[in-house]
């Protein structure tokens, strides 16, 4: 559905709840309690994330997500007028859904969720509630049940959207979505999942979709192209504090420049410098680059 000034719009269709970050000297071992050296509450969610950081870089944003009755909803409903993302939250009965997140000295991480509204929403609902239309484009996470996923990327298929998918975490049943996808981002881990290859470069090859992403952390990422190019592009060098949402971030930022310029290269050298930006801060929307870091990240590319 274009948007009133005849903008593309890109749905994110996924989850948004509340995370408790513990930060912790090192992560526990199995069956081991550590105590934590400070706590902090943030808005969350992979859905969340990716349509804040998308709406930062340009994108013409519409949320979809299931959100409780608690106070979490209302300041996620809050948050997102406040970005000028339309609300398309869906309202459930109960709380919101949470992730617990440890975070150690070295900015490694460890995240436990609560999906039980995301994977409770029917694939029934989903026609109606993404509202699509050619040329839009539609961004899903794995937070979602299987056949939902599927239902919405059948959905966009009709419509002419072009379907974006980062299949995290990731379901083998993904796979048979793979003609029904125009790209997906994966990190090396669900690159492996999804193909059976452990080498990232062969994974990247194996992916049956047009467009295909590995991403590397600190390394940076592996990019397909359509056209069948393969690219290594390193990420800028950070010294990390919180890794945390690092992934979302370059997935909202590389869909939103591809919508917008059609050069998944570009888009893939914004998301990196975004998400190296974001490493550097403790927190996950609260870390998230402004529309200002945006700017100034797109003209330190353009500088070279």
């Amino acid at each position: 559905m274009a948007d009133d000034a005849g903008r593309v719009m890109l749905v994110v269709f996924g989850n948004a709840g509340r995370d408790v970050t513990f930060r912790v000297g090192r992560l526990p071992a199995a069956g081991e309690t550590v105590n934590a050296r400070s706590t902090a509450r943030d808005l969350g969610g992979k859905g969340l994330n990716q349509a804040i950081a998308a709406a930062r870089a340009g994108a013409t944003v519409r949320l979809v997500a299931p959100v409780g009755t608690d106070d979490v909803a209302t300041e996620i409903r809050a948050f997102i007028r406040a970005e000028r993302i339309a609300d398309g939250l869906v309202v459930r009965p109960g709380p919101s859904d949470q992730s617990m997140i440890v975070v150690d000295d070295r900015a490694e991480n460890l995240i436990v969720s609560d999906s039980a509204l995301a994977e409770g929403l029917p694939a029934a609902e989903v026609p109606d509630l993404l509202d699509l239309s050619s040329g839009d484009g539609l961004l899903m996470q794995g937070n979602l049940r299987a056949e939902t996923t599927r239902r919405a990327a059948e959905a966009g298929r009709a419509a002419g959207a072009r379907v974006i998918l980062n299949p995290a975490p990731f379901s083998p049943a993904f796979a048979a979505l793979a003609d029904r996808i125009d790209g997906v981002v994966v990190n090396a881990v669900e690159a492996a999942q999804w193909t059976g290859v452990d080498d990232p470069a062969g994974a990247l090859k194996a992916l049956p979709v047009p467009v295909a992403v590995v991403t590397r952390g600190a390394a940076g990422c592996l990019l397909r192209t359509a056209a069948g190019a393969v690219l290594e592009l390193p990420a800028p060098p950070v010294e990390p504090v919180d890794t945390t949402g690092a992934g979302d971030t370059f997935v909202g930022a590389f869909v939103a420049e591809w919508l917008a310029t059609g050069d998944p290269v570009r888009a893939a050298r914004l998301g990196l410098a975004a998400a190296s930006e974001m490493v550097t801060r403790a927190g996950t929307v609260s870390a998230l680059p402004t529309r200002a870091d945006f700017a100034r990240l797109r003209a330190m590319l353009a500088a070279g």
